[in-house]
């Protein structure tokens, strides 16, 4: 069985860059750069999906990857035995800036919940949501007279079981979700 890493890119906050692990850690030059990058404290690496500091580590067969920090706080990554095709799905959305479709998405969503009565709070990519060690940052929030309800858009392809996280999620906070999803095929998942 091959080599698969479980966090296929980080956040550089240093650079403000996304690393790729397949291409940072391709060779030996390469790994040995970026790990002594980080013991200088010349990079910040961070989680694209839970924002906790990440570590560049070593697997018994010397193969460099990016490794949640230890006693870290919950990690869909971390917590969650993905499939290589469902972790390759995540790693393409946290390479993806958001487009300019899903920001004007959010907005008008948003703009169009400012004109009706009974809603109020309205966050757009701001407020955390959390539940023991997890949390989670809807594209979405407001308050519609005492209930609590976010938006998550997707424009791109997501496996059905990360959407049954963020549902089951927001379900255990009493939290009403909609999703506003882009040519999904519910039949076929």
């Amino acid at each position: 069985m091959s080599f698969q890493r479980s966090i296929k890119v980080a956040f550089d906050k240093t650079s403000g860059e996304i690393l790729e692990a397949d291409d940072v850690f391709d060779t030996a030059k390469n790994s040995f750069e970026l790990r002594r990058q980080y013991h200088r404290d010349e990079v910040e690496l961070y989680c694209c999906e839970c924002e906790q500091k990440l570590n560049v580590s070593g697997s018994k067969y010397d193969r460099l990857h990016f490794k949640h920090q230890p006693n870290a706080a919950f990690c869909y990554l971390k917590e969650t035995d993905l499939t290589q095709e469902e972790t390759e799905q995540l790693a393409q959305l946290y390479r993806g800036k958001e487009s300019a479709r899903h920001k004007a998405l959010k907005n008008k969503i948003a703009k169009k919940l400012y004109n009706l009565d009974g809603v109020h709070s309205i966050c757009v990519d701001d407020t955390f949501i959390y539940d023991g060690n997890e949390k989670r940052r809807p594209d979405v929030y407001c308050k519609y007279l005492d209930k609590e309800l976010v938006f998550e858009i997707q424009l791109s392809d997501l496996s059905l079981r990360y959407i049954y996280d963020r549902h089951d999620f927001y379900k255990r906070k009493g939290v009403f979700l909609i999703w506003i999803l882009d040519d999904f095929d519910v039949h076929g998942q």
